[in-house]
């Protein structure tokens, strides 16, 4: 398993948490700034970003299954609900709140979930 690969499976298996960029780094076997430099020019992104990009994606995916948006936040490693919503509403342009609202339409209407989109 590459250095990358091993740095992707342990940000999915370590969401809940606070993640440093030491500890992915030692996760992957590199140094910290080798690691930076790697895994832009691998994934396109910096660790940072991926990490807070797989929490967004697992957040909807947890929402879109009816959990509440509070335990949604601590489970997916945001300091809390307000912090999730900061971050959610960034990247998709809607609450957390306005999210599960519009799917709980959609789902009741028999139509597909709103397409939010992933990077």
């Amino acid at each position: 398993m590459t250095p990358i690969a091993r740095v992707r499976a342990y940000v999915d298996a370590h969401l809940e948490r606070s993640l440093t960029l030491d500890e992915i780094a030692a996760a992957a076997g590199i140094g910290k700034w080798t690691l930076v430099a790697r895994f832009r020019e691998e994934v396109g992104t910096t660790p940072h970003r991926y990490v807070l990009e797989r929490r967004l994606t697992r957040a909807r995916e947890l929402l879109e299954a009816g959990e509440p948006c509070v335990e949604v936040a601590y489970a997916t490693g945001f300091f809390d609900q307000s912090h999730l919503a900061r971050a959610f509403r960034r990247r998709y342009g809607l609450s957390p709140s306005r999210f599960v609202a519009l799917n709980r339409a959609a789902t009741a209407r028999g139509a597909a979930t709103r397409n939010l989109g992933t990077p």
